[in-house]
């Protein structure tokens, strides 16, 4: 399949979850659209906003989300069974075939203070999942310029790419290749591999394990103890357990592959918590991706 002909495919697939008047907004779009677009973003009363490459653009003159629209896109994208759903709702998010994923705004419901589910919708975004595959070729040869995995960070601002690229360097550390690794992947919130119904919706490689809907640093653990794993690999490195769980990782001699949010090496090192982990020697080396005037570059750096 070329590779125009399977971002407009992805595109077909995300257009399904719209309710149909949206639905038939979308499929209007043109092709340079359909096949830059990386997310829709309803609010009720205001209208329909597809995010390109290029920055967001509304739809249409026509395309003022009703809040009706946003309670039958519920029931659309969950089967009419929020029931089935109940433990992806908590997270306020829905991933579907394909591995597109819905996050849903409204009002929480808590319960023993804790989020339940979310009612009364008022904005839904809909992430087109696309993977881009050859992505982590120039930096391949970098985190294994040993011969071996040496521990790697991938560090960019939102939107920058950090999680393709994530993506695409499991898949190939775990491809059918030699040599290869076996790879325990923490995708907390279904946005690397994007299960569903138990089987990755995107290409993780042929050695990866993965465990998705829960925290990081329970992950970890959990993964230690049952999969064997020669590299563990998360996204978005948030909090002091997350740190915790992977030095404690490094001392077993596993592999650690992680991203997290920033807009370069000094802004990183400029917040305790990702300072505290640099000094404690984790990663050997990180990946900085930087947008500057629209182009994407990659920064890469011995630690």
């Amino acid at each position: 399949m070329k590779y125009d002909t399977y971002l407009k495919k992805c595109y077909g697939q995300a257009v399904q979850s719209l309710p149909p008047r949206l639905r038939a907004c979308a499929m209007k779009q043109s092709d340079e659209i359909q096949k830059t677009a990386s997310e829709f973003r309803l609010r009720a009363g205001q209208h329909m906003v597809i995010t390109t490459s290029c920055g967001d653009k509304i739809a249409d003159t026509d395309s003022v989300v009703r809040h009706e629209e946003l309670s039958a896109m519920l029931d659309l994208i969950t089967g009419s069974s929020l029931h089935c759903a109940e433990e992806s709702l908590k997270n306020g998010y829905i991933t579907l075939p394909g591995g597109h994923r819905v996050g849903l705004c409204g009002t929480a419901v808590t319960k023993n203070r804790e989020i339940a589910f979310v009612k009364n919708l008022s904005s839904v975004s809909v992430r087109i999942a696309r993977e881009i595959k050859g992505v982590s070729d120039e930096v391949l040869p970098f985190v294994l310029q040993n011969g071996s995995f040496e521990n790697t960070l991938i560090v960019s601002a939102p939107g920058c790419g950090k999680t393709t690229l994530l993506r695409d360097l499991i898949r190939k550390l775990a491809g059918k290749t030699t040599p290869h690794y076996r790879i325990s992947l923490i995708d907390e919130r279904g946005e690397i591999a994007a299960k569903w119904s138990g089987v990755p919706q995107l290409d993780v490689g042929v050695h990866t394990d993965v465990l998705d809907g829960v925290c990081k640093a329970d992950g970890c653990m959990m993964l230690l103890r049952t999969m064997s794993p020669q590299i563990i690999a998360m996204d978005e490195i948030t909090a002091p357990e997350d740190v915790k769980a992977l030095k404690y990782a490094s001392h077993c001699g596993v592999g650690l592959l992680a991203t997290a949010h920033g807009y370069d090496l000094d802004c990183l090192m400029s917040r305790p918590l990702y300072r505290e982990m640099m000094d404690q020697g984790i990663f050997c080396y990180c990946i900085v991706i930087e947008m500057k005037h629209g182009e994407r570059n990659i920064k890469m750096i011995e630690l």
